[in-house]
This record gives C-alpha cells, structure tokens and sequence, in this order.
C-alpha cells in the first residue's frame, strides 16, 4: 500500500512538472511577442529561479552595483566608445569578474535591462521600508 501512496504521488509530481513546465514556455513565448520588455522580463525571472538573485540576495547589494553592472553590459560592443576594453571600468569592483559574460548585442542589452529591473526592485525595497 504504502508502494501505492508512493507511486501515485510521483505521478502527481511528473503531471504537475510537466504542466508547469508546459505553462512556462506558454509565458515564455508570450514574453517574447513583446519584444524587449518581455525578454528583460524573461531573464530578470532567469536571474531570480536560476541564479537565486532574488530580493533577498538583491538587498545586500547597493542600487549602484546594480547600475554599473548593466552599464558595463550594455556599453560591451559600442562601437563609439573608443576603448574596447570601455566596460571592465564599469562592473563593480565587489562581484566575480567571473559574472561579466557578455554575449551577443541583443543579449547583452537585455541582461542589462534586467539588471536595471533589480536595481528599480531594490529602490522599491527601500521605498518600503522606509514606510
């Protein structure tokens, strides 16, 4: 019996994975006919479920690192910035060098929208408690 209880709490599990998963990419595909807006949304909720950069990682950091770090994204490949090497002064000097991963031109601005969406997050966060 207790085999039973066991195996039908697995499948249980599987359908509500399956349709989870199934309602993600649902979300997903109606984030990504929004355009830029909806891709930031996308990888602010990478960031939070699969980095674990949520709020309560995101308030021990201040605003400004927040900000340098989606500067030095989106300045990675500019083209009238003279320096190639224009983004290194902007990542914050307390977090991995490691981090920095540019990619491609699309990619790297939308990582920096989502790192703007934190740092509006984390001024949200001091906003409320200061209240």
């Amino acid at each position: 019996k207790v085999m039973e209880v066991n195996k039908n709490m697995a499948e249980e599990c599987h359908r509500n994975y399956v349709r989870a998963a199934y309602e993600c990419q649902l979300l997903r595909e109606m984030l990504e006919k929004r355009g830029g807006a909806g891709q930031i949304a996308i990888e602010r909720a990478r960031q939070k479920s699969v980095e674990g950069f949520d709020l309560t990682h995101d308030i021990m950091h201040p605003t400004d690192e927040f900000c340098r770090a989606a500067i030095a994204y989106a300045v990675h490949d500019v083209k009238v910035i003279p320096s190639t090497e224009a983004d290194k002064g902007w990542w914050p000097e307390k977090w991995n060098a490691d981090m920095f991963k540019p990619k491609d031109r699309k990619r790297n601005l939308v990582r920096a929208g989502a790192l703007i969406a934190a740092a509006i997050d984390r001024l949200q966060y001091e906003d409320i408690d200061e209240q």
